[in-house]
């Protein structure tokens, strides 16, 4: 009985500082200043899967002294790729970088990244410059089977292979339309304009017409004295954007526009392709955010094929990744959401039928 007390007292005051740490109030300056530092969530920087491998890739240390590591999910045991030190002395007389840039995986011994106006290609032994862009350029978007890019200059969109010239996507010189940027400010899961079909046979992007917005006026102060810049921003209870989805045919060189039916200032996200490229899938989801429809559409003609299902909440619907088609089951797939009021995957057949619910 004795050790037994000794035992319990002995757990006790250990368990004593986590207890206390567990009840301790955070300061205002602590939750402000310590938020993306002491008190983040850990994390991987720019974890990826390499293509064709069961090994991923993410950037491990700060500033000069980052390093790609290469792990695998089920051993211990990890590996350096290169470090940003070694990069900077493959590039030469590049501009040198400041840190490790964002790179896309071609192959499980080649990436590609974008640095100084060029494409660059990763190869055990070198470092190869593959295309050069005008210093206005923005907004890429690579296309690994083709080897194709698709950028911005100011409001149009166009795409370049490496020999010739850019080819130009959109034309437009109407101010307010703005082609292969990102819309809705960002919001559910949007970042970019522009997205690949699997085989680089179309491109699919955003058109947006924001001539009805409202101009915001933002102060700079680069310069003495001070200047005002216009922005278009939609301010609560005013008008928004419109936003159409396009798909550039690259060889023939025609686009036709997706026939969605509501209202024109309605989201269109989470676009993402089927593995034939036959068809092209969009949430479409309403003004008030709470009614979300998944729906497909033909490639070719832009028609209207199928509402695939619905999802309804009476506060707040938020469709935040694209729908992910398996490799081995062309006419499945996996839809996050969070319907149940946390975030599941769920397994779907492209005729809307739910197989199961996997999480």
């Amino acid at each position: 009985m004795k050790l037994n007390r000794i035992i319990v007292c002995g757990c006790f005051l250990l368990s004593a500082p986590l207890i206390n740490a567990q009840t301790k109030l955070l300061s205002l300056e602590d939750a402000i200043l310590k938020a993306r530092k002491e008190l983040a969530p850990e994390n991987r920087k720019s974890l990826q899967w390499i293509k064709d491998s069961d090994a991923y890739t993410y950037i491990l240390g700060e500033d000069s002294l980052q390093e790609l590591i290469k792990a695998y999910p089920d051993r211990d045991k990890t590996e350096k790729i290169i470090s940003l030190e070694d990069l900077n002395k493959r590039l030469g007389t590049a501009k040198k970088l400041r840190s490790f840039p964002r790179i896309k995986w071609l192959g499980s011994e080649q990436f590609l990244f974008h640095h100084d106006n060029k494409d660059w290609i990763w190869h055990k032994r070198s470092v190869d410059s593959l295309l050069t862009y005008p210093k206005e350029a923005a907004n890429f978007d690579f296309e690994p089977v083709k080897r194709q890019m698709a950028f911005t200059l100011k409001h149009n969109l166009y795409y370049s292979t490496g020999s010739g010239q850019p080819v130009p996507v959109t034309s437009d010189s109407i101010a307010g339309i703005v082609n292969g940027q990102a819309v809705h400010r960002y919001e559910f899961g949007i970042f970019k304009g522009t997205f690949w079909s699997p085989k680089g046979r179309y491109l699919a992007f955003y058109r947006k017409d924001e001539s009805m917005v409202t101009d915001y006026p933002l102060v700079s102060i680069d310069k003495l004295p001070a200047s005002s810049d216009n922005i278009k921003y939609p301010m609560a209870g005013g008008k928004s954007h419109h936003v159409r989805l396009g798909v550039f045919d690259i060889s023939s060189q025609r686009t036709v526009f997706l026939q969605t039916a509501g209202p024109k200032d309605q989201y269109l996200t989470n676009i993402c392709w089927d593995p034939s490229e036959k068809f092209i899938y969009v949430a479409v989801l309403n003004r008030d955010q709470n009614l979300l429809k998944f729906q497909q559409f033909e490639t070719a003609t832009g028609k209207f094929v199928a509402t695939l299902f619905e999802e309804y909440d009476n506060q707040y619907v938020e469709p935040e990744k694209p729908a992910v088609f398996l490799k081995t089951k062309a006419d499945q797939f996996l839809w996050f959401s969070e319907r149940d009021g946390y975030m599941h995957l769920y397994h779907y057949q492209t005729d809307g039928k739910l197989i199961r619910q996997i999480t």
